[in-house]
């Protein structure tokens, strides 16, 4: 005899109470006292010496304009326009990052609101215990480059207004340089997998906006790389130092950006890697299956997430020269994975409702909680935070410049230092000196993240057809 159950067991559009609690209590401790870390001093620099390039007219030839994308010059930009001064800038580009990471949280909701139960606790909790966390509050980029390609794919899946679409897509693309051929991949699983409309006719009011967001954005990039070198592309990379060489240590230092200690997938966001695990089982089972033509959608993501650590591993610094976990990876991960999720619903969700996956998820979720908590220390400790490409710049180059570093000294040094032992997290919480009042943040994260793992366990073994009888 079927169950009575409601008649849409899909979520709506609310967000829980305690993790609208600790974003709160996140924002009002990173608000005042952000992290100013990485290049962001480069970054106002270059911003005002790119201004000047433009007032003098000596486009083609601004070197000293630096290397970042377009997207991180807008902000500061517009924030030096209003006659800030560089540490004003930088503290307000920290005030952005952390905006976007709310905005992310926002956006995932919104992307997974009105599917299954069981799917948007599961994805809040993915945004929440990985890296981003810490990245939120800091000067970096990352989580406005990521909010972007994640609201691009929201949007899509979502049919919002053309003018939306065309504008995330525009701002994703110039978030990276690199970025174009990922989003070229997230715009056509996003519209085209099987779960959605299956025909150019269909998506057209979608897919031309998006496609002239992302044109409109290389051709921003290449003006921006022109206006500074002189070239299309960028003339800051375009150095062979800068391209690791050698087949195997380019094989070995990809493979690092999952699976080292001091800063690989694995070690800084376990949810991730499960959900890679369980995209791959479900391309296989559709092969396997009568659904076979149906896992494209599955094979493209995993293509793309190969082609990009092929990619960093072949440079210099794949994880970023400063950086906390894969930073270079977090945008086109975060994005790809969370439509990985949305288009392999239906077996994740009967995977979820067996016993097995059920505790899977459990361990690596309770996992993936302690390693959000490390983020977290990581933020309140900074001293201790040193990441795996930020002791390069310290050690392996011991303050030389680029053109007298020994390349072979320098790759040693870069493999003993993420092949390390100690896992960068472990470090951190050695370390550790807090204050009394960041228990609260503590005690707010693992609340939040617990309500979202029961969450999304419990709707998935109640929500599923078999269990239904």
């Amino acid at each position: 005899m079927e169950r009575p159950q409601s008649a849409d067991p899909s979520t709506r559009g609310r967000i829980p109470v305690v993790v609208i609690a600790f974003l709160a209590i996140f924002a009002l401790r990173f608000a005042a006292a952000p992290l100013i870390v990485g290049d962001t001093s480069a970054l106002v620099t270059g911003a005002r010496s790119f201004e000047n390039c433009v007032s003098d007219g000596a486009l083609g030839d601004c070197p000293e304009g630096s290397v970042f994308a377009p997207l991180q010059y807008l902000p500061a930009l517009a924030l030096i326009d209003f006659r800030l001064s560089d540490p004003q800038v930088q503290q307000g580009l920290a005030a952005l990052s952390l905006a976007a990471f709310i905005g992310l949280v926002l956006i995932t909701r919104h992307m997974f609101a009105g599917t299954r139960r069981w799917l948007a606790p599961l994805a809040l909790f993915f945004v929440l215990s990985g890296p981003l966390l810490w990245y939120a509050g800091t000067s970096f980029s990352e989580t406005l480059a990521t909010s972007l390609m994640v609201g691009l794919v929201a949007a899509l899946i979502r049919r919002a207004p053309w003018p939306v679409i065309a504008l995330l897509a525009f701002g994703a693309c110039i978030s990276k340089d690199i970025a174009a051929p990922f989003l070229a991949v997230l715009v056509v699983v996003a519209l085209f997998a099987p779960e959605g409309s299956n025909s150019v006719r269909a998506t057209r009011g979608r897919l031309i906006p998006a496609v002239a967001g992302i044109a409109a954005g290389v051709m921003v990039v290449g003006a921006a790389n022109l206006a500074r070198w002189g070239t299309l592309t960028n003339g800051g990379y375009a150095n062979d130092q800068y391209r690791v060489p050698g087949v195997g240590l380019r094989a070995e230092l990809s493979s690092a950006l999952w699976w080292s200690p001091a800063g690989g997938v694995v070690a800084f966001w376990p949810l991730a890697a499960l959900i890679v695990v369980a995209v791959c089982a479900v391309a296989i089972a559709r092969l396997r299956s009568t659904r076979r033509r149906h896992a494209w959608p599955q094979l493209a993501l995993l293509a793309s997430l190969l082609v990009l650590t092929v990619g960093l591993g072949g440079w210099y610094a794949p994880f970023g020269w400063v950086a906390w976990g894969p930073r270079l990876m977090l945008p086109v991960l975060t994005a790809t994975l969370l439509l990985a999720l949305y288009v392999s619903r239906p077996e994740l969700e009967r995977w979820l409702s067996d016993s097995a996956g059920m505790w899977v998820l459990v361990v690596v979720g309770s996992l993936g909680v302690l390693v959000a908590m490390t983020h977290l220390a990581a933020m309140l400790n900074p001293t201790a935070y040193q990441g795996p490409t930020d002791l390069p710049a310290t050690i392996c180059i011991e303050g030389r410049s680029d053109a007298n570093v020994d390349p072979s000294a320098y790759y040693d040094c870069l493999k003993w230092i993420v092949w390390r032992s100690e896992p960068a997290g472990l470090r951190v919480v050695r370390e550790l000196e807090l204050p009394p009042t960041a228990l609260a943040l503590f005690v707010a994260l693992a609340l939040a993240l617990w309500t979202l793992l029961a969450g999304a366990v419990m709707a998935a073994r109640s929500d599923h057809p078999l269990r239904t009888r």
